[in-house]
C-alpha cells in the first residue's frame, strides 16, 4: 500500500502556484530522508472527496516539461507510480497488523448493530451459495444468480467507508445514515432468503421416517459440530412465491397460492415441544444428545429481535431448541429425531450462585459488578483473567468525548442466572452508564465443548 493522504496532497492552481510550493516539497523530503527517485501527489480539482475530474493537470503537465527537465511533472495512475517504486525494493518496510485511526472505525462504532448484521450476511451468503450450489446439482431448483449478485452489492456499500456527510445529524445526514445502514439489512435478508430456501428444497429430497426431525447443515469444507440455536418458528424470508396448487374441484381449475419455501410453507415443530419432555436422537449413531429449551421472555435480552419475539402472540416464536452436535459431515447434514418422553426427566445445572463449573472451566461473576471475576481453564490448568488490568473482564465502559478518560457513573441493576441445564448456562446483567440509560450483557457458558459467549444489548 501506499499512504499519502494528508500531507501527501498537492493542488496547485496552475504553473506558478506549482512552482512556488514544489520546491520546499522536495526539500521536505530530502531531510526526511526519502528513499526513491518519484514521488505521488493527490491531486484533485477542489478541496472535496470526489471531486469532479479537471484538464488543469494536463496542461500543467505540459507547461512544467516545456520548460524543465528536472523535476518532471508526470500526470500517472497508482499503477504507474508503484510499478516504478517498486523497483528498489531495499527501501520497504514489512508491517503487520490493522490500519487504525481510520474514519471507517469510527463510523463503524456509531452503527455497531448494523456492522455486525453486515458482518454475519457475509457469512451466510456464503452458506447461501453452498446451499444452492448444491441444490441446483441435485434437485429442481433455479439457482438465484440475480439474488446473490444483489445481496453481495449491498454487503459492498456497507463495507465502503463513506457514512454519508460530515455533520453528525441533520435532515441530509439522517437520510445518508438511513441509506447506509439498508444496504446492511437488505443484504442479510437476501441471504437469509437465499439460503432458507435452498436447504428447505434439499430437506423435501431427504427421506425422513414418520415423526418429528430435525437437519443440520454443514456449508463448510470440514467435519464440524458446535452450538445449534433451532427456533420453533423462525421469522419469514423476503420472498413469497406464487404457484399453482393441485385442482381445487373434479372440474381442474388450478388456483394461485404462496409459501415462503418455494411451493410449501415453512415446517414448524410439533406444539407439544413447549410443554411435554422429549429427547434428541442421532439418527448416525442412535445416542441421545444434550439439549435444552430456551424460552425468550425479556424484551430487552441480549439476543436478537428479542423485543419483537416476546411481543408476538404466537409462543413458538419464543421457543429455541439448543444443543451442540457434532460430526456434521463437510458439505453435508446430520438428522436428529424429536422422541417424545412420558416422564421429565432429571436436569444437570452447573451454577452454584454466579459460579459455573463444568468438565472444561471454572467461571465466576462478581455480584456487585456483573463482570467476570475468575476464568480458570481446566484443560490449561491456568487462570485466564489478569487481576491486575486496567479493566475487568467484560466490563463496559464509556470514554469521554474530550478527554477519552473513562467516564464514572455506571450502575449496576441485577445479576442473575437466567438460564442453567445440561447445555448452557446464561448469566444476565443490567445496568445503565453514562450515555447509555440502559444496558443488558449475557455471559453464556456451554457445557458439551469449551466456548463461552458474551452478548451485549446497548441503548445508546
Amino acid at each position: 500500500t501506499w499512504s499519502n493522504l494528508h500531507g501527501g496532497e498537492l493542488n496547485p492552481l496552475g504553473y506558478h502556484d506549482c512552482f512556488e510550493k514544489l520546491p520546499d516539497m522536495i526539500e521536505k523530503l530530502e531531510r526526511n530522508n526519502y528513499a526513491w527517485d518519484s514521488v505521488c501527489y493527490t491531486v484533485g480539482s477542489g478541496h472535496r472527496d470526489n471531486s469532479p475530474p479537471s484538464f488543469r493537470f494536463v496542461d500543467l503537465a505540459q507547461q512544467w516539461a516545456d520548460k524543465w527537465s528536472y523535476p518532471r511533472v508526470i500526470n500517472s495512475t497508482n499503477e504507474m507510480f508503484l510499478s516504478e517504486v517498486s523497483q528498489n525494493t531495499a527501501s520497504f518496510k514489512t508491517l503487520r497488523g490493522e490500519f487504525p485511526n481510520t474514519d471507517y472505525t469510527v463510523c463503524a462504532t456509531s452503527t455497531p448493530q448494523e456492522l455486525a448484521i453486515n458482518r454475519n450476511a457475509h457469512q451466510a451468503l456464503r452458506r447461501a451459495e453452498t446451499l444452492a450450489t448444491i441444490t441446483k446439482q441435485l434437485c429442481t431448483y433455479e439457482y438465484p444468480t440475480g439474488q446473490l449478485d444483489e445481496a453481495y452489492i449491498n454487503t459492498f456499500y456497507y463495507d465502503l467507508h463513506c457514512w454519508g456527510m460530515a455533520h453528525p445529524g441533520g435532515p441530509a445526514m439522517d437520510a445518508c445514515l438511513a441509506e447506509k445502514t439498508t444496504f446492511a439489512f437488505r443484504a442479510a435478508a437476501l441471504a437469509q432468503d437465499a439460503e432458507m430456501k435452498a436447504a428447505n428444497r434439499i430437506a423435501d429430497n431427504i427421506a425422513y421416517e414418520d415423526g418429528a426431525h430435525l437437519t443440520v447443515f454443514n456449508p463448510q469444507a470440514h467435519e464440524r459440530g458446535g452450538v445449534v440455536i433451532a427456533p420453533f418458528n423462525d421469522w419469514a424470508p423476503i420472498g413469497l412465491p406464487m404457484m399453482y396448487r393441485t385442482p381445487a374441484n373434479e372440474h381442474g381449475e388450478k388456483w394461485l397460492s404462496s409459501g415462503w419455501c418455494i411451493d410449501r410453507q415453512v415446517q414448524y415443530p410439533p406444539e407439544w415441544l413447549m410443554t411435554k419432555p422429549f429427547k434428541l436422537i442421532d439418527t448416525v449413531t442412535g445416542d441421545a444428545v444434550p439439549h435444552q429449551v430456551r424460552v425468550t421472555t425479556d424484551p430487552q435480552a441480549a439476543s436478537a429481535h428479542a423485543a419483537e419475539r416476546v411481543a408476538m402472540r404466537d409462543p413458538m416464536m419464543r421457543h429455541d431448541l439448543v444443543f451442540a452436535p457434532t460430526g456434521v459431515p463437510s458439505v453435508g447434514h446430520k438428522t436428529y429425531t424429536v422422541v417424545e418422553l412420558e416422564t421429565h426427566q432429571p436436569v444437570k445445572t452447573h451454577a452454584i450462585g454466579l459460579t459455573v463449573d463444568n468438565d472444561f472451566l471454572t467461571l465466576r461473576v462478581d455480584d456487585a459488578t456483573g463482570d467476570i471475576l475468575s476464568y480458570f481453564d481446566k484443560e490449561l490448568g491456568a487462570e485466564l483473567v489478569d487481576a491486575d488490568a486496567p479493566h475487568r473482564m467484560t466490563q463496559l465502559f464509556v470514554r469521554s468525548a474530550k478527554t477519552s478518560q473513562d467516564m464514572p457513573g455506571g450502575r449496576i441493576d441485577s445479576v442473575t442466572v437466567v438460564d442453567d441445564g445440561p447445555v448452557f448456562t446464561t448469566i444476565r446483567v443490567r445496568g445503565g452508564m453514562v450515555g447509555v440509560p440502559m444496558w443488558t450483557k449475557e455471559i453464556t457458558v456451554y457445557h458439551t465443548f469449551k466456548r463461552v459467549d458474551v452478548a451485549v444489548r446497548l441503548l445508546k
